[in-house]
This record gives structure tokens, sequence and C-alpha cells, in this order.
């Protein structure tokens, strides 16, 4: 299967990827466009068929629940400056229902689209709800011609894309060809103002303590070249733990907090 369920479980996917030695290597993601209005109802109500169909046990059974589904799709009424609307398109992105409807879908189109391309594949791809990130070891046309037929495959679903041979941002981390493998660092958007609670805020001294833990966790777990045990200045050597330090900045002594790593389980 594709579908990731975090950033925790992409991260290891990607790290037991390994490319083809003395072959070009590409990263590349392709992010679906406006993905919950575009599900026409009958695709996406032939891919839920489709998974509902394949349950061990059939109960409730699978014609009940298909008519559950289309109570759904097809009672989605709002209203707006006065006026009323129904939803002929497409699932509410609020509903309970949305997320898990739009991964079988995507899921269905992969295995459609997967099985029916003659080319060479991604020998890595995953995917969360609408974002996709894949590597291949061919060339960047072999490459085009996969992305381009994946995009001709339901007109209604398009796939923005990026290549590279170098880095790719996906979810909150940033990936990076690092000779056969696939190595991870924390992604953070230009336009992140890193915006913490102030560590002198009136607030429980656990509450603040929890920040910096927090972030140095995350940052162990998705970062690559982080060690299992880190040594109490091991912050010093690492960009991803400094720079993060430098973003809580005015906390309190950085020593405490780089060297909290030494206790993160991996």
């Amino acid at each position: 299967p594709t579908y990731v369920q975090d950033t925790n479980e992409a991260v290891r996917k990607l790290e037991l990827f390994r490319f083809t030695p003395d072959k070009p290597r590409f990263l590349f993601s392709m992010d679906v466009k406006s993905l919950y209005i575009y599900i026409s109802h009958t695709d996406g109500l032939l891919a839920l068929q489709h998974f509902l169909n394949k349950r061990a046990v059939k109960d409730p059974p699978t014609f009940v629940l298909m008519r559950l589904a289309e109570l759904v799709l097809n009672g989605n009424c709002f209203s707006f400056n006065g006026k009323h609307y129904i939803q002929k398109r497409g699932v509410a992105m609020g509903s309970c229902f949305g997320p898990s409807y739009a991964c079988l879908f995507m899921s269905y189109q992969e295995e459609l689209f997967f099985s029916s391309f003659q080319g060479t594949k991604p020998e890595c791809y995953v995917r969360y709800i609408d974002d996709g990130f894949g590597a291949v070891s061919s060339s960047r046309d072999e490459l085009l011609q996969f992305i381009d037929f994946v995009n001709n495959f339901n007109p209604a679903i398009q796939y923005p894309h990026e290549i590279s041979e170098i880095t790719l941002p996906f979810l909150d981390i940033s990936t990076k060809v690092d000779g056969d493998r696939i190595s991870t660092s924390i992604y953070t958007k230009p336009t992140d103002s890193h915006c913490y609670l102030q560590y002198e805020s009136s607030h429980h001294t656990r509450m603040n303590d929890s920040i910096p833990y927090s972030q140095l966790l995350r940052t162990s777990e998705e970062t690559s070249s982080t060690f299992p045990l880190m040594p109490t200045t091991a912050w010093r050597r690492d960009t991803n733990l400094k720079r993060l330090l430098v973003h809580t900045g005015e906390r309190g002594d950085p020593e405490k907090y780089g060297s909290v790593l030494c206790n993160l389980p991996r």
C-alpha cells in the first residue's frame, strides 16, 4: 500500500528504500489539485464498493454501506447569503466521511494506473491523502512519461508535480538524495514565523518545558542524521537541532534542551 498514516510512517518507509546503483536518481512529488471537490460520485462509489467487497467479513452488507454513502454524498446541503445549495460533485471536506472516502478513491486510482502503465514505474511511492511522493532510478524522460500517464488517466484529477535530483519537501520533512538512499530532515515553510510560547510567560513549568521537548523529539524521530543516543552537546554538531534551538530561542539554558535528547526513544 502507498498510503502512510503520518510523517513517522513515511520516514520509516523512506529509510528502507535504496536507489539502483549506477543509474540516474530523482525525487518527485505529485499533489492532487482540489481532490475533495473533484471526485465524481460515480468514480468515488465505485472505489468504495471495490474495497468493501474485499472485506473478509461483509457485515454490514456492502449494499447497505453503499446506500448510506450515497445519502452522505447526495444530501450535503448548505445555505449561503440567504440561498440554499446542494453539492452535486465531490465530498464535503468537513465531514467525517470525507478523508476516508478520498483515501479509498486515491488507492483505487493508484491500483488502476499502476497496473495499466507499461513503462518504468517508481520503485518508491508513498501518499498521505492527496500528497504523493516518490523516487526513481531512471531518466527524467521516463519519469515524465509516468507522470503524464497519471495526469491523463482521469481528466478530473490533476497532479501538479515537482522533480528534483537533490531535495524535495514532503509533508513536514525535507527529503534529500544521499548516496543510494533518501535522508530526511525537518522542513518548515519560508513563511513559518516560529511563534512559540515565551518561556517566561505565566504558564506551568511543565507546559513551558514541553514545547522545546516535543520539538526536539520530533526532530529526533524525523531526522536521519540524529544518533540513537545523543551526547549532551550533540546539538552543536547537528544542523537541524541547532536551527530548532535558535527558533525556540531565549527559553533558558540551551544546554538543557540540547541534552534532553540523551533520553529520547528512537
